[in-house]
């Protein structure tokens, strides 16, 4: 610790020793951040767009096991249908008739809802029993019926942000595989 003598100059003021950042050290701190930021924010993007589109379609294929084994647990038709008629980008259901009446409308049948996904993701479907027939359902074996559709989904994001897409596919036995080709 330095004596008062020691901060004294020649008229006798005291000098005050500074503490802390120049404005110019400020500046270029900021600067940098402000480049590392701009470097990683769009990666950031891709990586947050990547992660919805995996959690929609674990989602979605995860309603599909549940359909298939409530199916064979209950010796019974389990269907998958959107929430909204038509766009099953606003969600699904899992139901089976679960009061006999004949239909699988009632709030009782409903196993499983599965919330609306975000815009940003597409949801599509393809081949001979695509998502456009209104709804995938399982039999008693837990067979896709009528047992000669063939069930396939494109899940992808708008104007395909990250490198790929995902594609459900649904085999005549009821088994979910998921791939991932390049979108398009």
């Amino acid at each position: 610790m330095r004596s008062k003598k020691a901060n004294q100059l020649n008229n006798n003021k005291v000098v005050q020793l500074a503490s802390g950042f120049t404005l110019i050290e400020l500046l270029m701190t900021i600067a940098i951040a402000a480049i590392l930021l701009g470097i990683g924010l769009p990666s950031l993007q891709v990586l947050l767009s990547n992660n919805r589109l995996t959690a929609t379609t674990n989602d979605l294929a995860g309603s599909v096991n549940l359909a298939r084994s409530e199916a064979i647990k209950r010796g019974g038709s389990v269907r998958i249908v959107p929430t909204v008629l038509g766009s099953w980008s606003d969600g699904w259901r899992v139901v089976a008739d679960t009061n006999r009446d004949g239909d699988f409308t009632d709030e009782v049948d409903i196993l499983h809802r599965s919330e609306s996904t975000t815009n940003a993701i597409q949801i599509a479907g393809t081949g001979t029993h695509s998502l456009s027939a209104g709804h995938l359902e399982f039999g008693r074996r837990g067979e896709v019926v009528p047992v000669t559709d063939v069930f396939s989904v494109n899940l992808k994001t708008d104007a395909c942000k990250t490198k790929y897409m995902r594609a459900l596919n649904v085999s005549v036995s009821g088994s979910v595989a998921v791939t991932q080709p390049e979108c398009i």
